[in-house]
């Protein structure tokens, strides 16, 4: 009978021990369940564009807009990385928080459903000057962005170029200045929540438009070379835009007449000519860049330098993927 009862009481302390273990188990569980539901991720989802709500709040907005509702900067610089082409701060001058557009009697040259709002194209006077203001409406906040009113704005183009949420505003504009060829001023925007942030400063422009390089060789040759691709070519000038270029630069059998073979080409101040194109068909745009390049005097084309920049998503920064030199 003695060991029938130990048999017993260990049995039920087994029970026992069992049974507290699956409380404890069942507690700890919902305790789990119930932190997981407290904090879930926040997503922001716009059509088929889905990116975390921090993706979307940190544009990395190197320039500064200027809301109308309170006339104070927005700047918004969250990334430490160092600097490099396609990732450095606007230096442009941006408009002052004082400023006050009366849109009263502006000319509306354009108008543009983007990801954050509308987007205007002004034609108006400020101070006695005249202007054109893009205009983004943002959630009852209005940013704006200048353009000098001598420029004459001849292409305007929409395209994703970054791969972020967002859109990207490429403008050209003919500077006005009644050159011959003419002169061009390029600005690429980002349109983010927080107004427009420049892709590109006009340094970042310029060094990507440095690569080219020029040599004159003998029987009327120029060899065309990118210094950051590597790509070169040979072109032969004798006859084009009716120069001969004999006495200038060749005598008449073609033997170089001049030792300063690597001065003579001009590929402009810059690119004269930019649009979005998609390269590699793959959903994100590249951009494609032209420059005017002569020999002798600026409106003897002798071809155009072709320079086509592709972001990097790994690197975070833009790059330069090709280059092709195109005579007439």
């Amino acid at each position: 009978m003695k060991n029938t009862q130990k048999i017993l009481i260990a049995v039920l302390a087994l029970v026992l021990i069992a049974v507290t273990a699956l409380i404890i188990f069942v507690k700890t569980n919902k305790t789990d369940e119930n932190n997981i539901n407290n904090n879930p991720t926040d997503i922001v989802s716009n059509e088929n564009n889905t990116v975390s709500a921090d993706q979307t709040d940190n544009q990395n907005n190197h320039d500064v807009t200027y809301s109308e509702s309170d006339n104070t900067p927005i700047t918004n610089v969250n990334d430490n990385k160092t600097p490099s082409a396609g990732n450095n701060p606007s230096k442009e001058p941006t408009q002052a928080a004082t400023k006050n557009y009366d849109l009263s009697s502006a000319e509306l040259m354009q108008s543009q459903i983007t990801s954050f709002g509308e987007l205007k194209l002004y034609s108006t006077d400020y101070n006695g000057k005249k202007i054109y203001l893009f205009v983004i409406d943002n959630d009852g906040k209005k940013f704006f962005r200048e353009i000098p009113g001598e420029y004459i704005i001849e292409n305007i183009y929409y395209a994703n170029i970054d791969g972020r949420f967002g859109d990207e505003l490429i403008i050209r504009a003919n500077t006005g200045t009644n050159t011959n060829p003419p002169t061009y001023k390029n600005y690429i925007f980002k349109i983010t929540s927080k107004g427009f942030e420049s892709l590109f400063s006009a340094s970042d422009l310029n060094k990507f438009a440095s690569g080219y390089r020029a040599e004159l060789k003998q029987g009327f040759n120029v060899k065309i070379s990118n210094s950051i691709t590597g790509y070169s070519k040979t072109i032969n000038v004798k006859g084009l835009n009716k120069n001969t270029y004999v006495g200038e630069y060749w005598d008449a059998n073609g033997n170089l007449t001049t030792n300063k073979t690597k001065e003579q080409v001009d590929f402009g101040d810059g690119f004269h000519f930019i649009e979005p194109k998609d390269v590699d068909n793959d959903g994100i745009y590249e951009i494609t860049c032209s420059q005017y390049t002569s020999l002798g005097k600026r409106s003897d084309c002798i071809g155009y330098a072709n320079t086509v920049i592709k972001y990097d998503f790994q690197k975070k920064e833009f790059k330069v993927i090709s280059t092709v030199f195109y005579s007439p």
